[in-house]
């Protein structure tokens, strides 16, 4: 087992004020993490490799709109214990507390990963070719591996197209349904989303296209699975897992991303799925001085979003991020003029009250770990912070070259980081550090479940 100690920095005087409680909290000695103590082992074990269910790529999506929707289950999933899905060396892997890291697949190209929220079917994408990504599972104990939506039903989504892959996907809450939209690929650094939303049953392998190109958008579920938001280059709407009952909540300006790419809003839900809230940066987000981004409450009745605040936040590099409970947006604002690159990593209530400067410094938000820590980069050498939105702001590192952290229960953080050409997957359980796996090679993903 690899343990590091997490140096904490100290309380700093002119740098800081308050933000997250306390220190990342003091955690118990590796003797006394009962009962789920991470166990490493030299040699992570293989499992043999699965037989692939075969389909015929040039099958079409079918659009079937007699067939009800697959139905997010209601009861509330048992207990169990924290995974980590995550790619590694173009392979599908997964470690459950308690155990070792597993390979799921062996036949290579897989490039991201989620996991259901029971923590028993991964999917993933999976390269056809260099552009384009298939859609795959396979279930956690690493059988039955099998395409969902394959390279040739991608196709039938716009024939005339150089390429079509899978954009993002997501499980469908307390289900084994998984949600996707799709984008045309090009020879060039072109970004263009189809606006649609298609489900497959990872199981059932029933498919069906739920919103047609130009209706959908990027989709964000509602905590229970009742509610779809939509959101585009231009407005947000809301829309009933079933596709039905369409509400348009929010109009503004699309915004200049000085890019191929266009600027789609991500909202986020509250607990109880009663509503949602939502960023939008100015028009011109690199204009200086820099204009206003909008903080919008949006209700899921479908009335008018209500707008609950501005902040002057930097857009690039960063964002601004809220909080996942609804209570804290994080934001950096530059100072003085822009080739001095001056920076402050600021904290303030989604009403709009209480904002406080954190830290005056080359500093870069990075987002939120779950409800109980937000992540920022510092510094020349990129090192990621985690702190409490809570007390006074005494933040832990992580590691220089962290280019993911994700909630991984109450007080820990999963993350992966870099190291030259070597990977990590970390755990950072209170005051310790367990280095889960270590390799080289491309890039990896990962997914939490717990």
């Amino acid at each position: 087992m690899l343990r590091k100690q997490i140096r904490f920095l100290p309380f700093y005087g002119l740098i800081l004020t308050l933000l997250f409680s306390a220190c990342v909290p003091q955690g118990p000695g590796p003797e006394t993490i009962e009962p789920v103590t991470p166990v490493f082992t030299e040699e992570p074990a293989e499992t043999s490799e699965p037989e692939p269910q075969t389909t015929d790529t040039n099958v079409p999506v079918p659009v079937d709109t007699e067939t009800p929707d697959p139905s997010p289950t209601t009861e509330p999933a048992p207990a169990q214990p924290l995974k980590i899905a995550y790619t590694k060396d173009g392979d599908a892997w997964l470690w459950v507390e308690g155990g070792s890291p597993t390979q799921l697949t062996t036949s290579g190209g897989v490039i991201d990963i989620r996991l259901s929220d029971d923590g028993s079917v991964v999917a993933f994408l999976k390269q056809a070719t260099e552009l384009i990504s298939e859609l795959w599972a396979v279930n956690a104990d690493g059988s039955n591996e099998h395409p969902l939506v394959t390279a040739g039903e991608l196709r039938q989504v716009d024939p005339r197209a150089f390429g079509v892959t899978v954009n993002r996907y997501e499980f469908v809450p307390g289900s084994h349904v998984i949600a996707y939209n799709t984008r045309q690929v090009f020879e060039g650094p072109v970004y263009f989303m189809y606006n649609d939303l298609n489900l497959v049953d990872s199981g059932t392998l029933e498919k069906r296209t739920l919103l047609p190109v130009g209706e959908g958008g990027d989709f964000f579920y509602s905590p229970d699975g009742s509610q779809i938001a939509l959101t585009t280059s231009e407005y947000i709407q809301i829309v009933n897992a079933d596709g039905s009952n369409r509400r348009h909540v929010l109009d503004f300006q699309r915004i200049n991303t000085a890019s191929e790419y266009q600027f789609y809003p991500t909202p986020v839900w509250a607990a109880d799925s009663s509503r949602m809230a939502v960023v939008i940066p100015p028009v011109e987000p690199f204009n200086y001085p820099i204009g206003m981004s909008t903080i919008y409450s949006i209700p899921v009745d479908g009335s008018a979003a209500v707008q609950v605040g501005q902040v002057e936040a930097m857009y690039l590099p960063g964002f601004t991020y809220i909080s996942p409970d609804m209570r804290y947006v994080l934001y950096a604002k530059m100072v003085g003029e822009p080739e001095q690159n001056l920076r402050e990593l600021h904290l303030f209530n989604l009403d709009g009250s209480g904002d406080r400067m954190l830290l005056s410094a080359l500093v870069i938000p990075v987002g939120w770990a779950g409800e109980e820590f937000f992540t920022y980069n510092h510094g020349e050498g990129s090192e990621t912070f985690a702190a409490r939105p809570e007390g006074e702001f005494q933040p832990a590192s992580l590691e220089f070259g962290v280019m993911s952290a994700k909630a991984a229960g109450p007080g820990r953080i999963a993350f992966l980081a870099v190291s030259g050409s070597t990977w990590t997957v970390n755990l950072l359980d209170g005051a310790q550090h367990f280095v889960i796996d270590s390799f080289e090679g491309m890039l990896p993903q990962m997914d939490v479940g717990y």
